[in-house]
């Protein structure tokens, strides 16, 4: 449970933070440690296009390979962040759209899950 001396701490924080960005990671920092989570991205929607794209994220990042170079197995491969967009058709979107948290029992079996 967040307590209002913890809030108001954050907002003093925010308040003299030197740049959107760092204000931006002390939130997504903050979001982190309250919820518990491994990690919590924030996202910038591109109406046009209808995607979102990652803007800011704290915590680990799940890794995609690169592709594999001549001569080296799939585990020696580099590895690098996933950064990609993400239709807003999928959970993320719904989320979106109803302005709400979304409460999902189970999310593979959930219709809106995209595929990878």
């Amino acid at each position: 449970m967040v307590t209002s001396d913890q809030l108001l701490q954050l907002i003093a924080r925010l308040q003299h933070s030197e740049s959107a960005a760092q204000g931006r990671n002390l939130l997504l920092k903050y979001m982190r440690k309250q919820s518990q989570a491994q990690l919590v991205t924030l996202f910038m929607l591109y109406k046009e296009e209808q995607v979102l794209v990652p803007l800011a994220h704290n915590g680990k990042l799940p890794e995609a390979p690169t592709p594999t170079e001549e001569g080296t197995s799939d585990q020696q491969a580099h590895r690098q962040p996933a950064r990609k967009s993400i239709p807003v058709d999928g959970l993320c979107g719904s989320a979106l759209l109803t302005q709400d948290a979304l409460q999902i029992a189970n999310v593979g079996a959930d219709a809106r899950l995209l595929p990878d």
